[in-house]
């Protein structure tokens, strides 16, 4: 029999978390499924924690492979997946008892994605959900249920070197492969650990040409997917002006005459802006407003050094 979904789990040096992670899933109102662990080349006991799992439960598979990174270690899953229905789960976080019943409830015909976290209840297209995406709304893969089709080598095949950032690629290439509607929802059921201090999100640091990698990346796919919906068009041009924004306040050595610079700010022209959209634009040429977008970003960084040092005193 075809479980409903499958569950994947990408496991990487996650001893202290799988067991919860493990339980959370097995413990599923919807007990029709199939249970997906792979373990990327863990240094740890991960790799027999996973394999204990799978001797008490039928519905677990597990994989184990040398260290890839997190999205081989998913497309490995998907490519053993018995369902039509895909969901990923980050082995240091868990899902709520109900978490897989509530998102097959929406499952229809004319859907392809069910995505949960949503401000709204809502039904959308491709290019209405990739508006969220360009403002920074549902980034991560998980939390969200997905049509197997959509899952395949152009999807799945992101680059090992976008290390933070792989799930937002990811979305905007599935988008591409996307013919029905998007159910959008605003359950939370997905149980997030940010106490995590080995994740990817807290330790990488990010550089110029990574950044520069991420929009040449995402040309590329706007490029494929042709953006028609002119809300579509400016989120994306909106998305890339906040990018350059942020790479002059981390005092990035920007090049503001290379060629995505001068396109963005052709595109601006026709446009209107918010009073920060126009400063960054204008910082193309005006030093001075270059060292208010950095002055700005060190703030921020400090209100968030802050917030955070007065979270650990109270935990």
């Amino acid at each position: 029999m075809v479980p409903l979904i499958s569950v994947i789990v990408p496991v990487y040096n996650a001893e202290q978390y799988i067991s919860k992670c493990v339980k959370s899933i097995l413990s599923q109102t919807l007990s029709d499924i199939q249970i997906i662990l792979i373990d990327d080349g863990s240094k740890d006991n991960s790799g027999k924690i996973c394999d204990d799992y799978q001797k008490k439960d039928k519905r677990i598979e597990v994989i184990h492979q040398e260290n890839s990174g997190v999205m081989k270690a998913r497309a490995a899953g998907v490519y053993i997946a018995d369902s039509d229905w895909i969901c990923f789960v980050d082995a240091d976080d868990t899902i709520a008892p109900d978490a897989l019943e509530c998102m097959y409830s929406h499952v229809a015909n004319d859907i392809d994605i069910v995505v949960f976290e949503s401000q709204k209840d809502t039904i959308c297209n491709a290019q209405e959900y990739i508006q969220l995406l360009f403002k920074f709304q549902l980034l991560a893969l998980w939390g969200k249920l997905y049509r197997r089709d959509l899952l395949n080598t152009y999807t799945l095949s992101i680059s090992p070197q976008f290390k933070v950032g792989e799930d937002f690629i990811c979305q905007l290439r599935i988008l591409c492969m996307v013919k029905r509607k998007i159910q959008l929802c605003s359950e939370k059921k997905y149980i997030y650990n940010t106490n995590n201090p080995n994740s990817v999100q807290k330790s990488h640091q990010k550089l110029y040409e990574y950044e520069m990698a991420v929009l040449n990346e995402v040309a590329d796919i706007m490029e494929r997917m042709q953006l028609d919906e002119e809300q579509a068009k400016i989120a994306y041009l909106k998305w890339r002006i906040v990018y350059l924004g942020g790479m002059i306040g981390l005092r990035y050595p920007v090049d503001y005459k290379c060629e995505w610079v001068m396109q963005l700010e052709k595109e601006c022209n026709y446009y209107s802006l918010s009073s920060k959209e126009r400063l960054t634009i204008n910082a193309i040429h005006v030093p001075f407003f270059r060292l208010f977008l950095i002055v700005e970003k060190c703030l921020k960084k400090e209100a968030r050094n802050l917030i955070n040092r007065i979270k650990k005193d109270i935990l």
